[in-house]
């Protein structure tokens, strides 16, 4: 393995994916990368 990805969609239902990425991360070495997912339909039927 050479990094880290974690997959979040913000909010406080992500907090605890987020803090064990970053103590994996941190056992590890490994870099860690967040992608942050957005859903586009969502965002365009609310204008």
């Amino acid at each position: 393995m050479s990094a880290i990805v974690c997959a979040i969609r913000g909010g406080p239902a992500s907090q605890p994916t987020i803090r064990r990425a970053i103590a994996l991360a941190l056992e590890t070495s490994l870099p860690l990368h967040f992608l942050y997912v957005v859903n586009l339909d969502f965002l365009s039927s609310t204008s």
